[in-house]
């Protein structure tokens, strides 16, 4: 797509589409400890949005503005509620690694 003014306008709408979905996203998963019901829509919707966004890997052609909107959405249909370099941070522990080998067997 074109870096043009209505592709700039496009892209902003859809980050605000993306925002707007994660809070409702997460409404609602609030609101299901009061109301199960809302919870198993809100299932249905996302499941219906993970089928639609699977449409460009069996090659059906879609436009270049709603491939913009998918790369958008996708961390709302995935639950990337929370970024992955956060939360990895917060429930794993990785070690620094020496940068010498471990063995000599690995020498070509």
């Amino acid at each position: 797509m074109e870096d043009s003014e209505s592709s700039r306008k496009f892209a902003k709408s859809a980050e605000t589409s993306k925002n707007s979905l994660l809070a409702a996203m997460s409404i609602t998963l609030v609101l299901q400890l009061f109301m199960a019901g809302a919870f198993l829509y809100m299932i249905g919707w996302i499941n219906t949005l993970q089928i639609i966004l699977h449409l460009p890997m069996i090659n059906i052609l879609v436009p270049s503005n709603v491939n913009v909107f998918f790369q958008t959405i996708i961390p709302v249909v995935t639950f990337d509620l929370i970024p992955t370099e956060y939360s990895t941070e917060l429930v794993m522990e990785f070690e620094e690694f020496p940068e010498e080998q471990f063995t000599n067997r690995f020498n070509a």
